[in-house]
């Protein structure tokens, strides 16, 4: 088969090498820098966050991570392979262009992934760092944009390392307690904002693989995911299902162009016309009011003004009479 910028397609081709080989280049990275345990040094003499995960969350989860990502570009090398005989062989097969070239990008991000951490912890080199992760999130930006146009499982498989905040609902509290002094603990209850049911979400700690279903939010320019339920993911055949699922609902239903029958198009039209007649209907309403009151606020200036004159007239009277009387004294 024909190579990529890096390594041969066979490797690609493989699933078992695909996933063992970042799992393996990465832990002999993380081996090689953690020597003298600089690593765990480093990481206890940061400031770091109120919530921040242990030190044994890290293996764990950057293992499944790179098992992942090496799973995509199998996946990736798989889907791009066309095959010309049959049965297909490594000298029978064509791989597509954006392929060989999603398997270039993958490994320059791995490189990159993988030089992180010495630049930090070995080196003290928190500007080239920095620089590297730069650098790091134009390649993986730029490898994600050709799985979405081509590979949504790869583009999928790759996701797990973007963030998303999940804002869970707390239970309102007793207010009425049975004594000014509490005598226990009690455990705060997180329920789903729409139906009010408990969430369980203690087993979940840093590093668990779960299902989570919930609305999108957006606060302060984040996306939110608002919870509603959340199952657990147990093993990694779970996972795939899981990940199946979502990737047939993408294709399945978000993918599909959204057209409308006539009759429905015909329906919306009649609920708009009767939105706009409603609208209209209150608008006349609002400016007979607004007229309404107007011409009440106009009497009462008549009446004001009317009263006003009249005791004008009364007192001027008054004041002839009584000058009359004084002169005829």
């Amino acid at each position: 088969m024909p190579w990529s910028a890096a390594l041969p397609q066979a490797m690609f081709a493989h699933p078992l090498v695909s996933v063992v080989t970042p799992i393996a280049t990465g832990s002999l990275v993380g081996y090689h820098t953690n020597r003298k345990g600089r690593t765990k040094q480093v990481y206890h003499s940061l400031k770091k966050p109120p919530l921040y995960p242990p030190t044994w969350a890290f293996p764990v989860v950057w293992t499944v991570l790179y098992g992942m990502m090496g799973f995509a570009i199998h996946h990736a090398t798989v889907s791009g392979t066309i095959a010309t005989a049959y049965p297909p062989s490594s000298s029978s097969s064509i791989v597509q262009d954006w392929a060989v070239k999603s398997q270039t990008l993958y490994i320059s991000q791995l490189a990159l992934n993988h030089l992180w951490m010495p630049l930090f912890f070995m080196f003290r080199k928190p500007a080239w760092a920095l620089a590297d992760l730069l650098l790091l999130s134009g390649n993986v930006a730029t490898l994600m944009h050709i799985w979405w146009k081509h590979d949504r499982v790869a583009f999928w498989l790759m996701t797990p390392g973007v963030t998303l905040d999940v804002v869970v609902q707390k239970a309102t509290p007793n207010s009425t307690p049975s004594s000014t002094l509490p005598t226990s603990f009690t455990p705060t209850q997180h329920i789903s904002p729409t139906t009010s049911l408990p969430l369980d979400i203690s087993p979940y700690a840093p590093g668990t693989f779960a299902h989570l279903k919930g609305t999108i939010s957006t606060f302060r320019g984040v996306n939110q995911l608002q919870l509603e339920r959340v199952f657990p993911v147990r093993d990694t055949n779970a996972e795939m299902r899981f990940l199946d699922q979502r990737s047939r609902f993408l294709v399945e239903v978000l993918d599909v162009p959204w057209r409308l029958g006539r009759e429905e198009v015909e329906r919306l039209r009649r609920e708009l016309d009767m939105d706009e007649e409603e609208e209209e209907r209150v608008r006349r309403k609002r400016r007979r009011r607004e007229e309404r009151d107007r011409r009440r606020m106009g009497k009462m200036r008549e009446r004001e003004e009317r009263g006003r004159v009249r005791r004008i007239i009364e007192g001027k009277r008054v004041e002839g009479v009584g000058s009359g009387g004084a002169g005829g004294i």
